[in-house]
Parts: structure tokens; sequence; C-alpha cells
């Protein structure tokens, strides 16, 4: 069973206790390109040159974390990880 602070959207997305600093992070092995994160959240995710989503904000900035939490629930392959 999951601990109690952590959430799984239907999606999967594995989401964070909203009291600690939220992380982001792009399972490489995981990410097609798609660009949904980039396009949803860029003050956290880019692409780039190899073609892949990267994390540019560690951690999260507050006023960037619902559009990352879209970001994450998006993803079609489910290559983000919040925590």
């Amino acid at each position: 069973m999951a601990p109690q602070d952590t959430v799984f959207s239907s999606a999967g997305c594995r989401e964070c206790n909203q009291e600690e600093l939220m992380r982001a992070e792009v399972i490489s092995e995981k990410c097609i390109g798609d660009g949904i994160c980039a396009d949803t959240c860029p003050e956290v995710f880019e692409m780039g040159d190899d073609g892949l989503a990267h994390v540019i904000a560690d951690p999260v900035p507050a006023d960037a974390e619902a559009a990352c939490k879209e970001a994450c629930e998006a993803c079609p392959t489910e290559a983000i990880e919040l925590s």
C-alpha cells in the first residue's frame, strides 16, 4: 500500500505531499519526446537536443506546481515522476 502522503492519479502520476518541495524527474527510458510537458509547463521542462524532455527547475517553483502536475498527468508514457 502507498504511504498516506502519496497520491496516484488515473494517469499513474506520482504526486508529493504539498508540505514538501516538489521535485520532477523525467525517466528518459520512457520519454518518447512528445513535448506535452514542455508545452504545459515550460518553467520546469524543456526539450533537449536529444529530442527528449529534461527538467530545468529543481525544485519545482511553487507557482509552477499545478502546471507541473498537469504535465505529469498528460504524459502519454508516464515518464514524469513527482516527489
